[in-house]
């Protein structure tokens, strides 16, 4: 069975999208077959994947409008990753959303009617919008990429809230399960005493894998490959390896 994973959180620049495809690709290293779906209108996956919006038949947006099926808007990057494009008109979906009873349950259906994959990982938008509930609504999981900085604690009620009080009658079984911490420096005392009390509320959710600052992750979005690839042998690469394989162990199936 398909694990369809939404990598969350209601704020920019918190790793999300770097989560999303270097786990992706870690993912794929070890033999799995993985399906990035870009939901963000700026279309950073997209572009980190290699692949240029404009430059496409059909996208995520096709998607949810009811024109394409996933697999026609399904490219296959240079790295083995299936992705479904973004496109900066989802910027301008939400009234689609509201005038469309049952378009959050769009993205669920097509992913449910598309050619199996391992794992569909589900960049959301860094905020709580029609697109990011369309993902929480399709997911089977849900994994959330913070930083280890002070408001950390306060995004992860709030992504439980959010989940309880927008989601649970169309997904109840969606859920916080996966907590991955990324830009630690294990140098500085902040980092240390927030990771501490992240362990000490969502112990079950909180992975051990913890993915360091590096320079090399930057450096990776502008060559448009995951640091996994452009860089295997960095700090960053081989800790996405292991949050990888510990995200597999961790199916809560």
């Amino acid at each position: 069975m398909t694990r369809t994973i939404a990598v969350v959180n209601h704020k920019g620049g918190s790793t999300k999208t770097t989560s999303a495809v270097n786990l992706a690709q870690a993912l794929v290293e070890a033999g799995y077959t993985v399906r990035v779906v870009d939901l963000d209108p700026q279309c950073n996956a997209t572009t980190w994947l290699g692949a240029t919006p404009e430059a496409v038949d059909n996208d995520v947006l096709s998607v949810l409008m009811l024109v394409a099926s996933i697999e026609d808007a399904t490219t296959i990057t240079a790295s083995g990753i299936h992705l479904v494009p973004a496109t900066k008109e989802l910027d301008s979906v939400g009234p689609y959303f509201l005038k469309k009873p049952g378009a959050h349950g769009v993205l669920r259906k097509a992913l449910a009617g598309a050619p199996d994959v391992d794992f569909n990982l589900l960049d959301c938008p860094g905020d709580f919008d029609h697109l990011t509930i369309s993902a929480l609504v399709a997911c089977t999981e849900v994994l959330a990429a913070v930083m280890t900085g002070a408001m950390e604690l306060e995004a992860l009620m709030r992504i439980e809230n959010y989940i309880t009080e927008q989601v649970e009658l169309l997904n109840p079984t969606a859920r916080l399960n996966h907590i991955l911490c990324g830009r630690v420096e294990l140098g500085q005392v902040i980092d240390q005493q927030v990771l501490a009390a992240l362990r000490e509320t969502y112990p079950d959710q909180t992975m051990h894998t913890i993915i360091p600052k590096s320079v090399r992750v930057s450096e990776s979005y502008s060559a448009e490959e995951p640091v996994v690839r452009w860089a295997p042998s960095s700090s960053a690469a081989r800790a996405y390896r292991d949050a990888a394989q510990e995200l597999v162990e961790r199916d809560p199936r």
